[in-house]
């Protein structure tokens, strides 16, 4: 049996993916899937128009071509949202410009279920169905080396991903 993503990551695998704009038809994701082995699909509402219908629709097509779809929420401020564009199908979730142990602390209780979490059940658009189940994986876009640090108190034993940017000015 293959090893999903979340596998992957925690053995340092190399993993491939491409990113895809939110009015992508479904032939021509298909296509691009085809061109080559791929193990995620990412979207972004960061620097990109974005709705939540589209999201729904951009899930299922992954679902279809059996590929987790990540998706970069728009700001930071928004992790209140994660659950909600995690109930919408994606399988991991990006917040960009993380800043604060606080901010990271936030998004995590907000990627999880009770108890490890905030997150409440319900979408009948997410990833698996049991509610004991965790979504794929949290990736925080950490710019600042201030960031860095604060990322590192909160991960803990989890699985969260944290990508590490340059410092700033």
């Amino acid at each position: 049996m293959a090893a999903n993503l979340k596998q992957q990551i925690k053995r340092g695998e190399q993993v491939v993916g491409f990113g895809i704009r939110g009015d992508i038809e479904r032939d021509a994701f298909r296509r691009i899937v085809e061109l080559g082995a791929c193990d995620f699909v990412f979207t972004d509402s960061q620097h990109s128009p974005y709705s939540e219908d589209r999201l729904v629709a951009l899930a299922g097509m992954a679902k279809e071509l059996k590929l987790p779809l990540h998706f970069r929420i728009k700001h930071t401020r928004h992790t209140y949202l994660i659950g909600n564009h995690l109930d919408l199908g994606p399988s991991g979730i990006e917040v960009p410009q993380v800043e604060t142990a606080a901010t990271a602390e936030e998004a995590v209780a907000n990627f999880y279920y009770l108890p490890q979490g905030v997150r409440s059940h319900g979408g009948s658009a997410r990833v698996g169905w049991r509610p004991e189940q965790q979504p794929t994986r949290l990736c925080g876009l950490v710019e600042p080396i201030r960031g860095a640090v604060a990322a590192s108190r909160i991960r803990g034993g989890r699985d969260e991903c944290i990508q590490l940017g340059a410092p700033r000015g």
